[in-house]
């Protein structure tokens, strides 16, 4: 497993075998000092969104990486954008 995606549940490269995270999408707060990084995303998101020759936008990113979370975010936040969502997904390789 690659620790770098599972920040939450890896400690010193193991896993716990007591701590399991939801990777549920989540609304992040502008306001908290544990989701500031995580907000810049929707803030540039929501910058690039004011420019006139911007139509559309695409986030990837692997599981659990948080595109939802940023998504949800902005929706709350600018409700004066319409999401339009649709999901692609590539099968996994052997």
């Amino acid at each position: 497993m690659n620790c770098r995606f599972w920040k939450k549940i890896c400690a010193n490269n193991s896993m716990e075998d007591d701590k399991q995270v939801s990777l549920t999408p989540a609304l992040l707060n502008r306001d908290s000092e544990s989701d500031k990084k995580q907000y810049r995303s929707v803030l540039n998101l929501a910058r690039k969104l004011e420019e006139k020759d911007i139509l559309n936008i695409a986030l990837t990113g692997p599981y659990g990486s948080g595109k939802s979370s940023i998504l949800r975010s902005l929706k709350k936040d600018y409700p004066k954008y319409k999401l339009s969502l649709i999901h692609i997904s590539e099968p996994t390789r052997p």
